[in-house]
């Protein structure tokens, strides 16, 4: 029972980490409520934890060295709680804006941590399964605040940040349950050399450790996908609302039912990593890309509603799978003094590709403004993304060919 409460703690630090966008429900009542300051300001205010999220993460490679994994997610959850929730209770602008900030740092100290510690108390198999279940659970938490922060949005517009008191029983949980790893118990190792060696990897070690060219160019490829593929969701997020109603195929609620079964997808995807990635091995990366790819063609190209439904699926499984897979190799490849290093990297670029989303959109929207076209635009990158991968044979081998074993 120990045991599993501390995996339910483990996981349950994702539930908050994509709730930056989960108050976008209130943009319209907040630009009326400060209808003194620009309407893209009041939205920057909104977006403003991202980029607090994605300099936190770059801070944390030097942050590690002074602050301990356990300490840095407790004052991340801490923040969380308390920033989260002042616009409930202070509508000045500048105030809010700045807590908002705040938040990002908070969710910015929980976020690398959240997989790196998984990564350092389980190997092989049951790491897999767990990383897996993160992104579902990240992924459910972001569903469940946005819908909590809508339905709260009855009371007023400040009511919907009350979604971030979610991370006080997570803390709750994480301190009675998580108990900080000795270094000899890292990586479920018993060889204390193996275990100083992982130990060295979530430290500033790891960023001084001298890197081949070949590691580089995989720290820089990884962040690119990373940047890529969650790039491709926001867009998709964004955009498929302006596909329904555009085409006529039914209303915004329709809509939020091909956001909603994505979402879902997504969600059964991760749950069910592990038993995927052993069945499909090598090929699982590249066959991922293609029907993440496939989703998008079948977003330019739908004439109905079903068919809209069958991208959801196709498209949902993708991002379900593809940042897992991204932390999962950081793991299987690089070292394991490195590893942190290369975790960060890729929660770089998932930021990167997130906070970019507009603006890549708005110079792709200058070629052609038509949806049709971003959504063939993304197909062809991601398919000959895959064709590459698939003919570069990079897959990595299993955690278990590394010679780890797994964690009790």
């Amino acid at each position: 029972m120990k045991k599993f409460l501390e995996k339910f703690s483990v996981l349950c630090l994702s539930l908050i980490l994509l709730s930056t966008y989960s108050v976008s429900a209130a943009l319209p009542a907040m630009k009326q409520y400060f209808s003194g300051i620009s309407p893209a300001k009041v939205e920057a205010m909104v977006s403003a934890p991202s980029l607090a999220v994605m300099c936190t993460i770059i801070a944390g490679i030097w942050l590690d060295k002074v602050l301990s994994e356990h300490l840095s997610i407790t004052i991340g959850l801490i923040l969380v709680t308390i920033t989260g929730v002042i616009p409930v209770w202070c509508h000045t602008f500048a105030i809010i804006y700045v807590s908002r900030i705040l938040l990002g740092v908070g969710l910015g100290l929980t976020n690398a941590h959240a997989i790196t510690i998984i990564q350092k108390r389980y190997a092989g198999k049951k790491q897999a399964f767990l990383l897996g279940v993160r992104g579902s659970m990240e992924t459910l938490g972001g569903a469940a605040t946005t819908l909590a922060a809508g339905f709260l949005l009855k009371g007023g517009w400040n009511q919907s940040f009350w979604i971030y008191l979610t991370a006080l029983p997570i803390l709750i949980l994480f301190l009675l349950f998580v108990k900080p790893l000795q270094k000899t118990e890292e990586r479920g190792s018993s060889d204390n050399s193996s275990a100083d060696s992982a130990a060295s990897g979530i430290s500033f070690s790891g960023f001084q450790s001298r890197w081949t060219a070949r590691e580089i160019l995989f720290l820089v490829s990884s962040l690119l996908l990373g940047a890529l593929f969650i790039f491709v969701n926001t867009s998709n997020t964004m955009r498929l609302t302006d596909v329904v109603l555009d085409r006529h195929f039914g209303t915004a609620q329709d809509a939020s039912v091909v956001l909603s079964l994505l979402q879902a997808v997504g969600v059964i995807g991760g749950i069910f990593y592990g038993k995927i990635r052993e069945v499909q091995k090598r090929f699982m990366f590249p066959l991922t890309i293609f029907l993440y790819g496939l989703g998008s063609l079948l977003f330019a190209v739908a004439g109905s509603l079903p068919v809209l439904y069958l991208g959801a699926l196709f498209s949902g499984y993708g991002n379900g799978l593809l940042a897992t897979i991204l932390f999962n190799r950081v793991s299987d490849i690089l070292p394991d003094e490195k590893a942190r290093v290369g975790t960060h990297f890729v929660l770089i670029g998932c930021n990167l590709g997130a906070t970019s989303t507009p603006f890549i959109m708005d110079l792709l929207g200058r070629i052609n403004s038509s949806n049709a076209f971003l959504f063939t635009v993304y197909a062809t990158v991601l398919a000959i993304l895959a064709g590459i991968e698939l003919f570069l044979g990079k897959a990595p081998a299993t955690a278990d060919s590394r010679g780890q074993h797994e964690a009790d």
